[in-house]
This record gives C-alpha cells, sequence and structure tokens, in this order.
C-alpha cells in the first residue's frame, strides 16, 4: 500500500492579521492580505495523493469554499466575511475530494493560503477566524 508520511507537525496555522474593511467593495471581493502555509508529505513513488477539506459552510453564502466563522454571530465576529483556503490559486471546496498529485517519491510540498472574502453586500469589524480539518488519503 503506498502511502506519506508527515515530517513535520499536523496543525497548519494562517495568520493573516488585521484587514481594513474598506477592501471589501462586493460580494466575492477578497483581501489583498493572505497567509500562506506548506503542507509537508514524505511520500513513496506513485502515491496519489488527495486532500478534503472538512467544516461547517459559511451560512452567510453558498459559495461551499467558505467555511463557518469560529462563533459566528456573536457580536464581536465579524460579519459578512468568510475564509477561504486555496491550493494553486483554487479555493477548496468543503467537502470535495481533490487529488494534489501523483508523487514521484520523496518530500512533496503543498504551499496552501488562507484570504478573507465578502460574503454579505456590508460587512462588520470584528474577529475573523475559523477552523476546518484537512483529510489526506493515499491510493
Amino acid at each position: 500500500m503506498l502511502a506519506c508520511t508527515i515530517p513535520t507537525g499536523t496543525n497548519l496555522a494562517f495568520p493573516i492579521g488585521d484587514v481594513q474593511a474598506d477592501q471589501f467593495t462586493q460580494l466575492g471581493t477578497h483581501s489583498q492580505e493572505s497567509s500562506t502555509a506548506d503542507l509537508k508529505r514524505d511520500c513513496d513513488a506513485n502515491a496519489d495523493i488527495n486532500v478534503t477539506l472538512t467544516g461547517a459552510q459559511n451560512p452567510d453564502t453558498t459559495d461551499d469554499s467558505v467555511p463557518e466563522l469560529s462563533n459566528q454571530g456573536d457580536e464581536r465576529v465579524a460579519a459578512g466575511i468568510g475564509v477561504q483556503l486555496l491550493y494553486n490559486d483554487t479555493p477548496l471546496e468543503l467537502n470535495k475530494m481533490l487529488n494534489l498529485k501523483r508523487s514521484a517519491g520523496g518530500l512533496e510540498s503543498f504551499p496552501i493560503t488562507a484570504r478573507y472574502i465578502q460574503t454579505k453586500d456590508k460587512v462588520r469589524a470584528g474577529q475573523a477566524n475559523a477552523t476546518a480539518t484537512l483529510n489526506l488519503t493515499y491510493q
């Protein structure tokens, strides 16, 4: 059976920092600021590497690539904003498997980028954190 091992920690964090609300001018606008983390794996040759992003969808949008914000609806949490994770500039859709690549063998690196995206006509400043799980499978 082909597989990959984890050469580093299992948690990825994407500290985007503060973003000015005036960047968000219409639905679907994304922040200029982003944060990228490398998902590293040491893989057998010919292992097909797949990823699935799991979590609850943000209720403010029909876009299935935007997870729910932590404590969404709380007055301290931003409104009209969501978080989006991307691989190769393509948003990862919730609960949909994506084939990343077939490994040549050895250390593989998959840069995942997080950014904010506008989900409603109006935004309100506040905390905008989200938690989701990246499930990796190998075939």
